[in-house]
């Protein structure tokens, strides 16, 4: 039985040709397409910021406020992330501390809200 299943699979490979050997193996014919335009959103923060993950989600946060903010004034309706950079929202630090506890420095639930808040102002001040 096991030699008439490899006497039809060879003779559906002759007969078939490369056409089907090419389109019966790969995934590459599965695969989805990524999307075409990235979202604007604030990047990862760097390692070298801080130790502690809280401590770099609450720059993260930080960052996210300062370009809302400054895109705001300007009425820049671009990626507002192009415009600031880590070391703003280091030198910002003292503005957003909420403890003088090194591992919690900020309140990164009130920093995210302010951030949504602002983010969505944005919005409605560039679809006018």
């Amino acid at each position: 039985m096991i030699r008439r299943i490899d006497i039809a699979l060879g003779l559906l490979l002759t007969f078939a040709g490369p056409s089907f050997a090419q389109t019966s193996g790969g995934f590459e014919t599965m695969a989805q397409p990524g999307e075409l335009a990235e979202a604007c959103v604030a990047p990862r923060p760097p390692r070298e910021l801080h130790s502690f993950a809280l401590v770099r989600n609450g720059y993260r946060e930080v960052l996210r406020i300062i370009a809302a903010e400054q895109a705001i004034e300007t009425r820049n309706c671009d990626c507002q992330f192009d415009a600031v950079s880590w070391d703003d929202a280091v030198v910002a630090h003292d503005r957003f501390q909420t403890s003088d506890n090194l591992r919690l420095p900020f309140d990164v639930i009130a920093l995210r809200g302010q951030a949504d808040a602002l983010e969505a102002e944005l919005e409605e001040v560039c679809t006018e």
